[in-house]
């Protein structure tokens, strides 16, 4: 998909271009969707997503986020080795690492008192006071994608504290827009899971845990994609490996409370953590795939309890856990459900009804099963 890069504001049609593009980059980075969110409605605010849009009136402004002067998104890029300047590609680059701050020459992201005092007539909050860029990126304040927007103008953006310019609750409406756009509102399924490895999709139980013959020793979750997975709990990362007969790419992860392990596996590539790396609920750390012993995209989700011992490989059914009622949902193939908390562990949301297992209907019709 190519970028629009006109000097002038974009249609919708054309905003939805150039945010697809957007999306999928951050995604593939493992921001939360609300972070997402938060950005895209100060985008739409600033440029209309053109990365070539020049101030109106000779601000010197330029680009997603209206850079001004001109001359910092420059040197930004002459920092990373980046170029040009003028693709939409490496401006979304750029305001990632300016966020987290990384190198720390070219931080943009400023939350102290001084900071966020400038807006508290404009939608910010003295909870705002001291969020990190990291902790933006991964919402793990669990806030709205209005507050993520006003996280995001108060933090980054920084526009004059002018009634008549700063339209912060336009920033506000369009963080919501491109939310439910992203199909991050609330989405049917026969099930809401406690907790899940996908976060706002639906996926589907393709085999059930302990199935027999095999003694199926995991529980076998597809969206039917390359979606992101992300930690059920937190704690540490206990081993990352390659299976090439079995798990594939997989990953152990271990409570640091429970003591419960989550092995990950057929991950789409090794997972970026290593051993010894803590992890956070909710955290982005794969994504989902079929390699190994594996004829179609999903996660094999095994658990045991490691409070007393490491991972025991093939063992009896008395030493793992069943994933779908850690998840609250039924250990049959066919369910759909969906978790789309953040890391909170209790998602919200209305009690969900039962639906017609289709999905079941579909693999039984076609023979078709995920190992």
């Amino acid at each position: 998909m190519a970028w629009i890069t006109d000097n002038r504001y974009l249609s919708q049609s054309e905003k939805e271009n150039n945010a697809n593009i957007i999306i999928a980059y951050y995604r593939a980075q493992g921001l939360e969707d609300r972070a997402i969110a938060g950005i895209l409605g100060n985008i739409d605010a600033e440029s209309t997503f053109s990365p070539t849009l020049t101030e109106d009136g000779g601000g010197g402004g330029y680009g997603l986020v209206q850079w001004t002067p001109k001359s910092d998104l420059i040197n930004a890029c002459s920092t990373l080795g980046l170029s040009p300047y003028t693709s939409g590609d490496v401006q979304i680059q750029v305001i990632l690492r300016e966020i987290l701050g990384n190198p720390a020459s070219i931080n943009q992201w400023y939350t102290t008192s001084a900071f966020i005092s400038n807006y508290y007539n404009f939608g910010a909050s003295s909870d705002m006071i001291g969020v990190t860029g990291q902790q933006f990126i991964s919402n793990s304040m669990n806030w709205s994608p209005e507050k993520m927007a006003i996280m995001f103008m108060a933090g980054y953006e920084r526009p004059l504290a002018n009634q008549q310019t700063i339209h912060w609750e336009y920033r506000q409406q369009r963080a919501r827009f491109w939310f439910e756009y992203m199909e991050g509102q609330v989405i049917e399924a026969d099930y809401i899971a406690r907790i899940a490895p996908f976060i706002r999709v639906k996926f589907y139980i393709t085999s059930e845990w302990w199935e027999q013959p095999r003694n199926h020793r995991g529980l076998d979750i597809s969206t039917g994609g390359n979606d992101n997975l992300y930690s059920m709990c937190d704690g540490t990362v206990v081993l990352k490996a390659w299976d090439g007969d079995g798990y594939g790419n997989y990953m152990i992860m271990k409570d640091s409370t429970t003591g419960m392990g989550f092995l990950y596996g057929h991950m789409k590539e090794p997972t970026q953590l290593n051993v010894g790396d803590t992890v956070s609920k909710g955290q982005f750390v794969g994504i989902e795939g079929t390699t190994g012993h594996s004829t179609g995209n999903h996660l094999h989700l095994e658990m045991q309890d490691l409070s007393n011992h490491d991972w025991i490989f093939h063992a009896d059914k008395s030493v793992y856990s069943n994933p779908a009622e850690f998840m609250d949902i039924p250990n049959q193939e066919g369910i759909s459900a969906v978790y789309y908390g953040g890391i909170s562990p209790d998602p919200p949301g209305p009690t969900p009804t039962k639906k017609s297992n289709h999905w079941k209907d579909f693999i039984l019709s076609k023979r078709k099963k995920y190992y």
